[in-house]
This record gives structure tokens, sequence and C-alpha cells, in this order.
């Protein structure tokens, strides 16, 4: 049990992003699938998940995953822009791979909506984990104390 602490210690932001990623897979996949279900379309089925998954997992990434993330309001405000527009990055990506397998390919039996909307998730977990590593909640210690110096010279 020791060792799988340890083990839990070195690798947490990875195993915390990959518990995050599926609880954001499934939210994704359900309400895909429910908007779907009740013909609203592939596109729009897609967009509605989209917007209620980026804010769930804006949440719980900033919360429970990376452990540096913004603390002054601009900081906090230019942090979730950045987070927005890689997850827009990520949508149009996920909605290409989506209408191509699913209305382009015929992938439309339901196991085929279901595998190809997997298969886009999987692509959107990997990139959101390299935008959010290498460009979202790093050295935010420094953009919150850019953000704080700003404010304290009146400028907001």
């Amino acid at each position: 049990m020791k060792k799988l602490f340890e083990l839990y210690k070195k690798y947490r932001e990875i195993i915390n992003y990959l518990v995050v990623g599926v609880i954001g897979t499934v939210v994704s996949i359900a309400t895909f699938a429910l908007f779907m279900g009740i013909n609203l379309g592939t596109v729009v089925s897609n967009i509605i998940s989209w917007i209620i998954v980026v804010i769930l997992m804006y949440i719980l990434n900033r919360y429970f995953v990376f452990e540096e993330h913004a603390t002054g309001k601009a900081a906090v405000i230019r942090e979730i822009i950045s987070f927005v527009m890689a997850r827009i990055f990520t949508l149009v990506l996920e909605t290409i791979v989506v209408w191509l397998g699913i209305d382009v390919l015929k992938f439309n039996s339901d196991f085929g909506v279901v595998a190809v909307k997997t298969f886009g998730q999987v692509l959107v977990i990997v990139l959101n984990f390299v935008f959010s590593k290498l460009f979202i909640f790093k050295n935010s210690k420094a953009t919150a104390d850019d953000a704080d110096s700003v404010s304290s010279h009146g400028r907001n």
C-alpha cells in the first residue's frame, strides 16, 4: 500500500488528470448521446456537450489536477481565456472527427457513434493535457505576481 501511495505522489498530476479526463469523457459521451437521442444533430449535440464539459473541466483541472494556477484577478481571467481558447481548438478538431466519422464515413450505428466520439475524446484528452501543462497552468506564480503588480499600480 505504501508503494502505491508513493507512486501516486510521484505521478499525482498525471493520475488526477486521467481521472478528471475519464469523468469528462463520460459526461461528454453521455450528454452527446442524450442530445443525439433528441435529434439535435451531430454538430449541435457535440457543441452543447462541449460547453457543459469545458465548465466542468476548468473547475476540476484548476482545483484537483494542477497545483499551480493563477491567483490574481487579471491572471485568473487570462487563465480562463487560455483554457477556453485551447478547448475551442480541440472542439474544432473533435467536431471534425465526429462529423467525418458519423456523417461522412457513416459510422452511424449506436456503437459507431460511441466509438467515433470516444476516439475523438482520446485525441482531445491528450491535447488538452499538453495545453494545460505547457501553456495554461504553468508558471502561474509569475503570472499572478504580474497581475498583482498591475493592480497595485491602479491598472486593471
